[in-house]
């Protein structure tokens, strides 16, 4: 984001000094991902952008470090602002996004053969680095950053007892709060973003780039201080002005002078008339931000809204309710239309069914949850959600499930948790969320006479029994079963962040049962960071074989898989549904019902 050449024009009237005994409010999404670029550059001996990619333990290790780095040097952090809501504006950049997304998977699956070695060298420690910027090769970036590259930096910040009063997601942009935290109190903006060059930052506002810092063996933390109020000047603006003439002309005309852009910028300022495109372009860069309500009743609520993920939060804001509770005014159409979630990227086989569909369950009884809490008139019946797609498309229409299915959804899911935590011998905090991921594959791969990924998967075990084999691989049958997981375990967490909505919310002692026992059941969900990362793949199939996972989540079920042994090589679409009515008439009365299925109850759209 940013306008583009904007940095390289004014970069020669900024200065360079130590951050030590500044006070700095940072933004968030750029921090989280000028962290994953510095985990990046630590992987020299990678081969392509799977083998570089970081595990969420890594990446949040690395952040806290940096920031402890800033403390130690007498940097004071006054706020870490994360992005809670962005305009329906910037919707179509989204889809954008998600289709350039998918052309990189697709590419990197159609050119790399060998996408991760068992046995490919792992990075140097970056935390002996963290001032130390390097150039990523450009092979280690054909793939979108991790998935949940913020929300798991934003977890730990928010767990943190150093962090959690300072971090918060807003109802906004977070470069907007974070200009706002300027123009009021002064201080440095740490950033990736040249937008913020363009807000009102006042007298007293500055910006320093992530790329920017280094290290200075006497003073520390050091960068290049770029002042937007005293380069205008400099450059003979209006000091009310700062750089926002000149950024408008550079929009205008990007291959335009410094002389003609700051003559055109001048001219600018003394017009009667402004341009409206020049007033459109004022508003983007608004400093106006959202005051909370000032009610009791709306603290614990308010607390639980500035800690959510930022695409739980998104889709919160998008009611009236909840809005309000904010102090945000809806946009004009978002109240008459369903809302629209954007998931995050997930990294699996682009030839196969997008892993976030088996827990597609789930996040409909967390999209539903919703409606318990609030007026009939605003409740939603219907949800669009986005994932990879090839090219425009207006997301996929899941149905919600109707109030009265709500209670029996939680209780049998409750039933389905505390069923596996009892089943599946616990080796680590995830291994029963693991669990949930390889029943909600059985479900799908017994629903859609599919081959499941997690008996795929396990197929390839016997491979890795030759402890120095250099060939040894992860494949795309493993991949999709990672990022099955992975979709499963998120899914959870959104629906784990909802019950909080909903319980916190001011009338929730109206609640049914159900959902506070399910959101008891759900606080032990693990952090991000404590997810297995690629690098624990093997390990983690061999847990999946040797708990029994597989097996048991069928049994509970009430399905029992064809083996692959046993599964015909090929079959058409109509012999598959054929056998499918087959199955069906074979099973029991009792298996049919299958009454401790949560993912069966749901299974519409």
């Amino acid at each position: 984001m940013g306008i583009r050449g904007l940095i390289r024009h004014v970069r020669p009237f900024a200065h360079s000094a130590p951050l030590c005994d500044q006070e700095v409010v940072i933004d968030g999404p750029a921090f989280a991902h000028h962290i994953y670029h510095l985990c990046l550059g630590a992987r020299g001996t990678a081969n392509n952008a799977l083998e570089a990619a970081p595990s969420y333990g890594e990446l949040v290790t690395a952040a806290i470090a940096w920031l402890e780095a800033l403390k130690a040097n007498r940097v004071s952090i006054r706020k870490i602002y994360f992005d809670g809501q962005l305009p329906m504006s910037k919707y179509d950049i989204r889809a954008e996004r998600i289709t350039a997304h998918t052309q990189q998977l697709q590419a990197f699956h159609r050119t790399v053969k060998r996408p991760y070695r068992i046995l490919c060298q792992r990075q140097e420690n970056v935390l002996d680095n963290l001032f130390t910027h390097r150039n990523v090769p450009d092979k280690l970036t054909k793939l979108p950053a991790p998935a949940f590259l913020v929300p798991a930096i934003l977890e730990s910040l928010v767990t943190s007892k150093e962090y959690q009063q300072i971090t918060e997601v807003v109802p906004g942009e977070a470069d907007t709060y974070c200009a706002h935290s300027l123009n009021k109190h002064g201080g440095i903006v740490l950033t990736g973003d040249s937008d913020l060059l363009v807000y009102d930052l006042g007298e007293n506002g500055s910006v320093v780039f992530f790329r920017d810092v280094e290290w200075n063996s006497t003073t520390g933390p050091m960068s290049v201080i770029y002042q937007p109020a005293t380069i205008g000047s400099q450059l003979g603006l209006l000091c009310t002005q700062g750089l926002r003439p000149l950024a408008f002309q550079l929009s205008l005309s990007p291959y335009t002078s410094l002389a003609g852009l700051r003559a055109k910028a001048k001219a600018l300022e003394t017009v009667e008339n402004v341009p409206q495109e020049y007033v459109d372009f004022l508003q983007e860069y608004s400093c106006d931000t959202i005051v909370p309500r000032d009610t009791r009743k709306d603290t614990s609520m308010l607390h639980v809204l500035r800690s959510l993920d930022p695409r739980v939060s998104e889709y919160v804001l998008q009611f009236p309710k909840f809005a309000t509770i904010v102090g945000r005014a809806l946009e004009s159409g978002t109240f008459n239309s369903s809302p629209h979630i954007y998931l995050p990227f997930l990294i699996d086989c682009p030839v196969r069914t997008n892993a976030w569909e088996m827990s597609m369950a789930v996040r409909q009884l967390a999209y539903g949850l919703i409606n318990l809490i609030i007026p009939e008139d605003e409740q939603k019946y219907t949800v669009f959600e986005h994932k990879r797609q090839e090219g425009k498309s207006r997301g996929r229409e899941l149905q919600l499930p109707s109030l009265p299915q709500i209670p029996t959804a939680c209780n049998n899911l409750t039933f389905l948790l505390r069923e596996l935590a009892g089943k599946i011998p616990k080796i680590s905090n995830g291994d029963p969320w693991v669990a949930v991921a390889i029943c909600q594959d059985v479900e799908w791969a017994d629903q859609n006479s599919k081959t499941s990924a997690t008996e795929l998967a396990l197929s390839h075990l016997s491979s890795f029994r030759r402890p120095k084999d250099p060939n040894k691989e992860l494949n795309w049958d493993i991949l999709q079963l990672l990022a099955q997981i992975q979709g499963s375990f998120q899914s959870l967490r959104m629906l784990k962040q909802m019950t909080n909505v909903v319980v916190a919310y001011d009338n929730a002692n109206g609640l049914p049962k159900e959902v506070e026992q399910l959101q008891s059941e759900l606080q032990s969900l693990p952090l991000l960071s404590e997810l297995e990362g690629i690098c624990q793949a093997v390990p983690l199939l061999q847990k999946i074989k040797e708990t029994g996972m597989f097996i048991i989540g069928q049994e509970l079920l009430g399905i029992t898989l064809p083996s692959l042994s046993m599964r015909e090589p090929s079959l058409s679409k109509a012999k598959k549904q054929k056998r499918k009515r087959e199955q069906d008439e074979g099973r029991s009365g009792s298996d049919l019902k299958r009454s401790n299925n949560p993912f069966a109850l749901l299974d519409m759209e």
